[in-house]
């Protein structure tokens, strides 16, 4: 969801399926900053539309504890990957629980930051500007 400079951000969607931004979405900039390091990126709900994952140009996303289990959505890649040990962190919006939703189908933590402290400028196609 959160633009990358040079690195595709699709939303996993079929018509961004060769989406490259230009320009880091906010909240990319402000971790490079802090240090972080963009490690990649991870599959998701189309659009973050949808409660499962499942729904993806890219393929279902699946829960790393039971295949036949849904990640969760929209951000279901992320929370995978963190039950995974791929990596300890990601950054999600969380608009309507699709940071906690994932978390608790893979059995990790899910956080929602105060509404507006996290700059959604960037993310899901939106300009970066």
């Amino acid at each position: 969801m959160f633009d990358t400079t040079g690195i595709k951000t699709t939303a996993a969607f079929e018509h961004f399926k060769d989406r490259i931004p230009k320009k880091d979405a906010e909240a990319v900039t402000r971790l490079k900053e802090a240090g972080a390091i963009v490690l990649g990126k991870m599959n998701m709900h189309e659009l973050a539309q949808g409660t499962t994952s499942v729904t993806s140009f890219f393929g279902a996303v699946h829960n790393p504890w039971n295949l036949d289990y849904v990640a969760g959505g929209s951000s279901g890649g992320s929370a995978a990957a963190v039950a995974a040990g791929l990596c300890f962190a990601t950054l999600d919006t969380d608009a309507i629980g699709s940071c906690r939703l994932p978390a608790a189908c893979c059995g990790v933590t899910g956080f929602k930051a105060t509404y507006g402290l996290i700059s959604n400028k960037g993310s899901s196609g939106r300009r970066a500007g």
